[in-house]
């Protein structure tokens, strides 16, 4: 994980150092990487707003399941 983070340091840098020497100012290259930036938070906060909906609606069935075995145990 670390060389994979490594590797993207690098390249990233060297990307970034083309794109200054090809005549695109940092205002242009900020704006170009908040793009995906601004696009994965919002995949991200979908899949956080999706996954609270699926854990919601599975502990109110566990809660309303859980009832009768509840007191089926307590009768045994």
């Amino acid at each position: 994980m670390l060389g994979i983070g490594r590797i993207g340091g690098i390249v990233g840098a060297s990307i970034g150092g083309i794109l200054l020497t090809m005549g695109w100012d940092f205002q242009l290259i900020f704006n170009s990487l908040a793009v995906p930036a601004a696009l994965a938070a919002v995949a991200i906060g979908a899949m956080g707003i999706q996954a609270g909906k699926i854990s919601a609606r599975g502990n109110r069935e566990a809660s309303v399941d859980a009832g009768p075995d509840r007191s089926a145990r307590r009768q045994t």
